[in-house]
């Protein structure tokens, strides 16, 4: 058996797509990167892919999903789902393979994966759980694939025998247990709705349909991020999901930007937010707000004041 890492673009992949391809056949499609042909090339064979001779059935598939939300300019990545090849590489055509281009007979060569599952909730919520650091701290010299060279003998020699048992486990699978969770977790991560959208008009949070078949959302840092710079302590706590806010793309500019009194609002909903009340419960946090003279240790007033919205009498 075979351990294989996959990239999987989060913001190009049609998750819609990949949950009905789920629920009508248990198991997805993938194409075996740069192989093809149209019409009137020489055909195409398994055997011309390396790559392909090597995928077998009951190989494990890891899909390292890449562009990940996040608040900051750099690129989030982590391995999110787990596979198992089904159906060993063969002739397909791209509109077989991908739903948005029936019809396209260009051929490629696929294979089928079920089997999938991914991470418990509160291991999905944590952004730094299987990310390239905790890769790289597991198993020296890790490089994680990308682009169309996601399959070679590189990436496979990546991932080593202890580093793929370790993966194995995180998905819930060791020899004396298994608790795997369908990977209908991850949609239903992925496929959020704005923060603000209990609480206010539904016209307010007008969004569209992402390519990845997700309502489009951005990421916020209730605590700015540039916060770490005078107050490196709370560099992880800026980083956690409890910190992290999913917004449509009116809301977040409206609370960098809106009116005074509308910002003032938005800071009071999320501080009586229970993520938030227990962030800030946290030993670090509370020694940096009673440090914080100005504010005389109230969360409330120092928010205004960081979201420019502070008022004299405050």
């Amino acid at each position: 058996m075979n351990h294989w890492i996959i990239p999987m673009d989060y913001e190009t992949y049609d998750f819609k797509d990949m949950q009905e391809e789920w629920e009508k056949n248990k198991a997805i499609k993938w194409r075996v990167s740069r192989m093809e042909r149209k019409k009137g090339d020489k055909p195409l064979k398994v055997s011309d892919s390396e790559v392909a001779k090597q995928l077998k059935k009951d190989d494990v598939i890891f899909f390292y999903i890449t562009h990940l939300p996040s608040g900051s300019q750099r690129s989030l990545s982590r391995i999110m789902l787990r596979g198992v090849i089904e159906k060993e590489p063969y002739l397909s055509t791209k509109g077989e393979v991908y739903h948005d281009l029936k019809g396209d007979t260009t051929s490629v060569i696929a294979f089928d994966i079920g089997q999938l599952t991914t991470l418990p909730k509160k291991k999905l919520e944590d952004n730094t759980y299987l990310d390239l650091k905790w890769l790289r701290n597991e198993q020296e010299g890790f490089q994680h694939p990308q682009g169309t060279n996601w399959l070679d003998e590189k990436h496979k020699a990546n991932l080593d025998t202890a580093l793929a048992e370790k993966l194995n486990e995180c998905f819930g699978f060791n020899k004396d247990k298994i608790t795997k969770t369908d990977f209908k977790e991850l949609i239903d991560h992925f496929n959020r709705k704005c923060f603000f959208s209990k609480s206010s008009n539904k016209s307010d949070h007008k969004t569209f349909v992402a390519r990845n078949g997700l309502d489009y959302l951005e990421y916020h840092h209730f605590i700015p991020q540039s916060t770490s710079k005078t107050c490196k302590e709370l560099g992880d706590i800026i980083q956690s999901p409890a910190n992290g806010l999913f917004l449509c793309s009116n809301c977040h500019n409206k609370i960098h930007y809106g009116r005074k009194e509308d910002v003032r609002k938005m800071i009071d909903e999320i501080l009586e937010f229970e993520s938030t009340k227990k962030m800030l419960k946290n030993p670090i946090c509370e020694e940096f707000i009673k440090k914080d003279e100005k504010n005389k240790g109230d969360w409330k007033k120092w928010f205004y004041e960081v979201y420019k919205v502070k008022d004299e009498e405050d």
